[in-house]
């Protein structure tokens, strides 16, 4: 079974429909939401036709169930257990799977807090970026601007479709769920983890920091960078960031007698020099 990364999605796509979907579910048109959804699985997981059929049925169900029962109260048990069953699918496909019963229970979290906000303490945004944390294996604090596009889009509609005096603009929705799948996006790939290392050069210490993509699948290319003369890393660990916000891992290093690295810069040699840009290069 070939795996999924689901961190690779067409996110102008994806945004277009998921604003389609709201539109779909508030005016209690499933048969469309439905196929809306087999649209959303194809394009954002790439599944095999099966797969994406009980993906849509689990997610389609669940949604039918939580709008049609509003008045006479949802039976969430019933609900939480398709959204277990949607994300256990999903995260059994996933490169980096996640805690599907977790993801599920946040999920319907943000719907109650989307419909019932007096009840909760938690924002529909910070909701809406801890479950998507959950399915990501990532922080919600750095997907909050996810959240916060999501949330505006989420309000729009004022829980109602197209029959009221005022309809929602739709556009305007859509425009929101782009930007919260593209800040979505940005946030998975150019997350960087920024660490100092210590990086021998015959009986010599030199310091560097290593900046790399949070979220790696796969290998991806290296640049170590160095400076000139009477400088040091520090000045250069912006530039390995923005190499790390674009996938590529960025080592900025202190030459001998820079920075904390160890030596003296007087007897700083043509060979000396060498030698420390080539042992970091074999680190």
């Amino acid at each position: 079974m070939a795996l999924v990364d689901l961190t690779e999605f067409d996110y102008k796509k994806v945004g277009r429909i998921d604003a389609a979907m709201w539109r779909s579910y508030y005016n209690h048109q499933f048969f469309k939401l439905f196929w809306q959804l087999l649209q959303l699985f194809r394009n954002q997981l790439r599944l095999n036709w099966l797969d994406t059929l009980k993906l849509a049925y689990y997610a389609g169900v669940a949604a039918a169930d939580y709008r049609l029962n509003k008045l006479k109260g949802v039976n969430n048990e019933r609900v939480l257990r398709r959204l277990t069953e949607f994300y256990k699918v999903v995260s059994s496909h996933a490169v980096q799977p996640f805690d599907y019963a977790k993801a599920a229970q946040l999920e319907l979290e943000w719907w109650d807090v989307h419909r019932y906000p007096e009840r909760y303490a938690n924002s529909l945004e910070n909701s809406l970026a801890e479950g998507a944390a959950a399915i990501y294996n990532v922080s919600a604090e750095s997907l909050k601007d996810y959240g916060r596009f999501r949330a505006r889009a989420a309000l729009l509609p004022k829980h109602e479709g197209d029959k009221q005096p005022n309809p929602p603009d739709w556009q305007q929705i859509e425009t929101q769920t782009v930007k919260a799948w593209q800040s979505l996006y940005e946030s998975l790939h150019f997350q960087t983890t920024v660490r100092n290392v210590n990086i021998p050069s015959q009986d010599l210490t030199i310091s560097g920091t290593l900046v790399m993509p949070s979220a790696i699948t796969k290998k991806i290319p290296a640049v170590i960078i160095f400076h000139g003369m009477t400088s040091s890393k520090d000045g250069y660990v912006p530039l390995a960031k923005r190499l790390a916000e674009n996938g590529i891992a960025g080592l900025a290093v202190s030459m001998r007698g820079h920075g904390e690295s160890e030596g003296n810069l007087m007897s700083l040699r043509s060979k000396m020099l060498f030698m420390t840009l080539s042992q970091p290069m074999i680190f």
